[in-house]
């Protein structure tokens, strides 16, 4: 019973944890993609520059999905707490 209360508690840290990495991690997502879609929208940007800021945006698009899969682990509620009878 003990045990399994320790092991409960610590994948409740370790959810907290991942959901605060997560959360910071899309945060600097957020405003690289932010301004990588600023300077696309800058028509005096160069056809090569244009390209750059799309691999920006795909590598952005890309890592966003471990971070989803992350908080959406964060956000699991572990209970499965058996009584003894």
């Amino acid at each position: 019973m003990v045990s399994q209360l320790l092991h409960s508690q610590k994948m409740e840290a370790i959810g907290t944890l991942a959901g605060g990495i997560a959360h910071d991690f899309n945060n600097a997502l957020q405003i690289i993609t932010g301004f990588t879609q600023l300077l696309r929208m800058d028509r005096s940007v160069s056809n090569k520059g244009q390209d750059k800021l799309a691999t920006i945006q795909h590598a952005c698009d890309h890592a966003s999905e471990p971070t989803r899969q992350l908080l959406t682990f964060s956000r699991k509620k572990i209970v499965n707490w058996r009584r003894s009878t």
